[in-house]
């Protein structure tokens, strides 16, 4: 005596999964965009709060006088170039990853900014690796939710 099993229905089945793929695929892909937009979001406020100097200085013939951050403070807005050229780019979307950059891509000074530069004095004025540190966990989050449930939780 034996008992058979039958499976009908197999394309339906294929159709299903490869539904569910696409589906997570774009789920995946929308956490990568939100993550990196909360960065983008994170940097700009921690750049129009930050704590300036009390001493200003006249920069290339302007009359109005800028107020520098202080050292290991995010940069202080002097023309706002630095603020308005942070954003992402997605460098890969594969089926295997979805990969973005989140940083400056026009300012040559945000590296100086950031790191530092000893030879000219110029202290670090760290404002995207404290942005990190600050959303790192709801960063995880995002990526969680779609890896646990398959479904993005915002």
């Amino acid at each position: 005596m034996g008992v058979g099993v039958m499976m009908t229905g197999l394309k339906e089945v294929q159709k299903m999964l490869k539904d569910e793929e696409k589906r997570m695929l774009k789920l995946r892909k929308q956490a990568v965009i939100d993550a990196s937009n909360l960065l983008i979001g994170d940097i700009q406020k921690s750049m129009i709060a930050t704590e300036k100097s009390p001493i200003g200085f006249l920069r290339g013939g302007k009359k109005k006088k800028h107020y520098p951050s202080l050292p290991k403070h995010p940069p202080a807005e002097m023309d706002s170039n630095l603020i308005r050229s942070v954003r992402y780019v997605i460098l890969e979307d594969s089926k295997d990853r979805v990969v973005a950059e989140v940083g400056s891509f026009n300012v040559p000074y945000a590296a100086t900014m950031e790191y530092g530069y000893a030879p000219a004095g110029i202290d670090p004025r760290p404002w995207l690796g404290p942005a990190i540190d600050r959303n790192r966990e709801q960063i995880f989050n995002k990526f969680r939710s779609v890896m646990r449930f398959g479904e993005y939780i915002k």
